[in-house]
């Protein structure tokens, strides 16, 4: 592990808690923010959106939180991904 990041053969993986295992939602999401294909992004905040919208069902029943918190700060920021997305889609300068 090198500062946050996980090499393991060709593969590098960025983490933001690398102490530990990361959630599939978690895992999703990753890899939506970064995605620099943009014509694959709209698919990778989809299925981090799903993944996410899951795990907060599954977490009414549970006192967890801080891991709800977070699930909705991610919802916020792949909400504004996807209009970032759809602006430079649209051929609009940034």
């Amino acid at each position: 592990m090198i500062g946050g990041c996980a090499l393991t053969g060709n593969n590098a993986s960025l983490s933001i808690l690398p102490e530990r295992e990361l959630s599939e939602w978690e895992q999703l999401y990753q890899l939506a923010l970064l995605e620099l294909d943009l014509r694959r992004l709209p698919q990778r905040i989809f299925d981090a959106r799903i993944a996410i919208v899951r795990n907060l069902a599954k977490l009414q029943t549970r006192d967890a939180v801080e891991e709800r918190a977070a699930m909705v700060d991610a919802l916020n920021a792949l909400k504004d991904l996807s209009r970032i997305n759809e602006h430079e889609g649209n051929g609009c300068a940034a």
